[in-house]
């Protein structure tokens, strides 16, 4: 077995706050389907079949980037731990992945192409 160098640290609160003040374009691709309503962006779970939205997500206000599935287990504080649910991953290769996706890995701290994050 290999070991691996730990990765630098990830700028988590700065990635979260370019993913929210992208919330309105970014939850609609990510999960298709939904609405939004006053501060919350519903739809469907993606973890089971159901007949009623009980996907939600906070895209403003005290609360903003925290979601649940009220129906389920599944819930987080930021659209990092969204995007890791959505994908199952963890949150450190969900932030390296949505950075480079959405051409944020300098707010992350993350380098562009095969790195993994910036020295």
């Amino acid at each position: 077995m290999t070991t691996r160098d730990p990765l630098p640290p990830i700028n988590f609160a700065a990635l979260s706050d370019a993913l929210l003040a992208r919330a309105r374009t970014l939850l609609p691709a990510w999960l298709p389907g939904g609405a939004f309503k006053s501060n919350e962006y519903t739809v469907l779970s993606i973890w089971r079949t159901e007949k009623s939205p009980s996907l939600s997500v906070c895209v403003q206000g005290e609360h903003a980037g925290r979601w649940g599935d009220f129906g389920g287990e599944q819930r987080g504080n930021d659209l990092v731990s969204l995007y890791a649910a959505i994908h199952g991953l963890d949150n450190g290769k969900a932030a390296v992945q949505v950075a480079r996706e959405e051409g944020l890995e300098d707010v992350a701290g993350v380098q562009s192409g095969s790195g993994t994050a910036a020295s």
